[in-house]
């Protein structure tokens, strides 16, 4: 009986972390860099986003709120494939990017007032 109940505990404990646990934990994480003021005008803290990729699919995740954000794609010859402004209305917010993408190498680009972030993905 005592068996039964770890085995029923351990299996709802995994559930439990596999219902909750944020999609960018299994995403490939891309990495950005460039600069960003984490200090906005306003005195508040401001982690720059992030930005990932799982099935071909590009997310960009806000740990803060953060209004009037370009997103930019480009291919590798500077083609402009993709771009929107995008703001997170809540702490945590994840923005699935509406692209789809050929195979190929790419740019995205993350254009703030208080900062510009730019990294390379390879879409296989």
């Amino acid at each position: 009986m005592i068996k039964k109940t770890k085995t029923l505990s351990l299996f709802l404990f995994i559930l439990f972390i596999s219902l909750f646990t944020n999609q960018s934990v299994l995403a490939d994480k891309i990495p950005v860099t460039g600069q960003w003021n984490e200090k906005d005008i306003r005195s508040f803290s401001s982690t720059p986003p992030e930005v990932y990729l799982e099935n071909n699919q590009l997310s960009v995740n806000f740990p803060n709120l953060l209004f009037n954000l370009t997103v930019t794609i480009q291919d590798v010859e500077g083609n402009t494939i993709f771009s929107d402004c995008i703001s997170a209305c809540s702490r945590q917010y994840s923005y699935v990017l509406p692209v789809s993408l050929d195979k190929g190498t790419y740019t995205i680009i993350i254009s703030h007032a208080l900062g510009k972030l730019s990294g390379p993905f390879e879409i296989e």
